[in-house]
């Protein structure tokens, strides 16, 4: 009798769009606790170790580009801090849209604020909590970050460019990441609310 195979961690899922790359995590793994994980190994080794990847994006929920959709979706997302005995903290958004002509930033921002600012405070210099929304496409996914400035906005590429930056923060190796895809500027390691993958 064969023993069950052992379930995929990552999972590449195609977007068709330049630049972008969409990484679906197995349910065991919390994508935001991913990306910090990586910040604070690259931070530690100070080492190159993707020579593509601009941006890591982590979200829990993916769902379509329709504004009740991406609502709902944020309401999943931020549920701890629209709970009654959540603690009033600070919280900020950001929206990315990409491909899509169907919904505009003005249209999202304001219907997902509301649903925040009524117990939150906006602070877009230095928010507790930062809310990301990714559009592409038909495509939305949804993330909630924890100290998002102090990530760097999860971009990787700024903590090669500081003043101290030396040979070792080169790439030590073309083949030492094989789940980084080449001519990629940003890699967005969702999940998806409507999958038994999901987190």
């Amino acid at each position: 009798m064969k023993s069950a195979s052992t379930p995929k961690l990552f999972r590449y899922l195609p977007t068709t769009i330049e630049c972008l790359i969409y990484i679906k995590c197995h349910k065991r793994i919390d994508p935001e606790q991913l990306v910090r994980f990586i910040f604070a190994d690259i931070t530690k080794t100070r080492q190159r170790r993707t020579r593509f990847t601009g941006r890591l994006i982590p979200a829990k929920v993916t769902t379509t580009s329709k504004l009740d959709a991406i609502v709902k979706g944020s309401k999943e997302v931020a549920r701890d801090l629209l709970a009654d005995d959540a603690v009033p903290t600070t919280f900020a958004l950001v929206v990315n849209i990409r491909y899509c002509d169907d919904i505009k930033r003005d249209d999202i921002i304001p219907a997902v604020a509301a649903m925040l600012d009524v117990k939150h405070k906006v602070d877009l210099k230095n928010a507790k909590y930062t809310l990301v929304i990714e559009v592409f496409k038909s495509m939305c996914t949804i993330g909630l970050v924890e100290d998002y400035n102090a990530l760097r906005r999860l971009n990787l590429q700024t903590l090669f460019d500081e003043p101290s930056a030396d040979k070792a923060l080169q790439p030590t190796g073309a083949n030492q990441d094989g789940n980084s895809a080449a001519k990629t500027s940003l890699s967005s390691p969702p999940t998806s609310a409507n999958d038994e993958d999901a987190t």
